[in-house]
């Protein structure tokens, strides 16, 4: 038995609507120091811009989110996902 401080049981949608919230606060605050230090100076174009950590073209934060459930064997019956909100995090 594997033990989970919370589990999540639902649809991929319910998914993206209750846990996106959580998982934008922790992606800033993950982010928020490399911010800083680079000065909002973007690595690429060398122009100073907002940062942006999860909305890179093409990797939006739902894409994110998507790629890691894919990492667990989270599907259930019924297209239900049934996963362990730290393995997520």
């Amino acid at each position: 038995m594997t033990n989970y401080l919370a589990e999540f049981i639902g649809t991929l949608k319910e998914f993206h609507k209750f846990t996106g919230p959580r998982i934008r606060n922790s992606i800033q605050t993950l982010t928020k120091k490399r911010k800083k230090e680079l000065n909002n100076i973007c690595q690429f174009c060398k122009e100073e811009k907002e940062l942006e950590a999860a909305h890179v073209t093409g990797n939006g934060r739902k894409m994110i989110i998507e790629k890691i459930l894919n990492k667990y064997p989270c599907a259930s019956k019924d297209n239900l996902i049934k996963i362990g909100l730290q393995n997520v995090e």
